[in-house]
């Protein structure tokens, strides 16, 4: 994983869990001491301002760290619960382990921290059942699916470990923090860190008119956000309606990730400038990027939509293909 990358994956968590500590707060004053989310949001507010030293390491060793500095900064039983998952995954990754067995052996030091497992009411009733969809194959949108239900399940469970133990069956009824904060919006750092370390597809609108490229690339930013790459040309060189390959390759450039790129455009005269500017990539780079054919507007959106979900290639232009041309 490259600096770019680790940096985007610490910026990624640190806004996810910085934006959900008063919700986390919130639960855990309910069976816990109530400052999970204060408690999260210092660990990773720590970790972030150390994010320029992080992102000189290697990614095994950037976890390890991060994981060190949570459990020095971060109160209760957090700290050593999710620093020992940091560790685990960073020790798994340095021991040459793919991406989901080292997750796993992030899990199991959580296990043998915690000295709890599945059905306990904690974390682990989120990490679990998500490395075992892992391991299934799940798709990016089943991973957060599973994530998501799986916190849900917590609800009706009696604690039988942490502070919430203590609370018998006044517990049943409240979702747990840990397993909230655990499965906090995982598509966002899924984009950022990258499972696959290849980012997330790029999306590229092509028109004849700049302003129409213009608006639907300011409508995929309005409806998904800046987390998934869009650029947009119109106009052929002289500004007049048209379209130019070299300001289409050059908008190819601008959002080129290994993920590869979706191309949208609306005309004819589009279709074949973009063709040739695809032809005109250096290396392989014209096998990741694909003309999808349908409408730019409402295809850009969709497309954008299921890149944002860290969908492949493939399944951006057939979610955006299905709108029809």
């Amino acid at each position: 994983m490259s600096r770019d990358q680790i940096l985007a994956l610490i910026d990624a968590a640190t806004s996810a869990i910085t934006s959900h500590a008063d919700e986390l707060t919130r639960l855990d004053q309910a069976i816990g001491d109530g400052d999970h989310g204060s408690n999260m949001a210092r660990g990773f507010q720590a970790i972030a301002a150390q994010r320029e030293a992080l992102g000189e390491l290697e990614l095994g060793d950037a976890l390890q760290k991060a994981g060190m500095i949570l459990v020095t900064t971060v109160g209760g039983a957090s700290g050593p619960l999710y620093g020992s998952l940091l560790m685990g995954i960073g020790k798994g990754l340095k021991a040459g382990k793919g991406t989901t067995e080292a997750l796993a052996e992030g899990v199991e030091s959580v296990r043998r921290r915690g000295k709890s497992d599945v059905g306990a009411k904690t974390m682990l009733d989120v990490l679990v059942p998500t490395l075992e969809a892992l391991r299934g194959g799940a798709s990016p949108a089943e991973l957060r699916g599973t994530a998501t239900a799986s916190r849900e399940a917590t609800r009706p469970m009696q604690a039988s470990r942490g502070r919430a133990s203590f609370l018998g069956e006044r517990s049943i009824g409240h979702y747990d923090p840990g397993a909230t904060s655990s499965c906090i919006d995982p598509r966002r750092l899924r984009r950022a860190g990258d499972v696959g370390m290849n980012g997330v597809v790029g999306i590229v609108i092509v028109s004849h008119s700049p302003k129409v490229a213009e608006g639907a690339a300011d409508m995929v930013r309005q409806m998904v956000g800046d987390e998934v790459p869009c650029a947009w040309t119109g106009g052929n060189p002289v500004g007049a309606l048209g379209t130019d390959p070299v300001k289409i390759r050059a908008a190819i450039d601008q959002v080129w990730t290994q993920a590869g790129v979706a191309v949208l455009v609306d005309l004819g005269g589009a279709e074949m400038n973009a063709e040739m500017a695809i032809e005109m990539l250096d290396g392989d780079r014209s096998s990741f990027v694909r003309i999808c054919n349908a409408p730019i507007v409402e295809g850009a959106v969709v497309a954008a939509t299921e890149a944002s979900g860290g969908g492949s290639l493939e399944a951006v232009c057939a979610a955006a293909e299905e709108l029809g041309p």
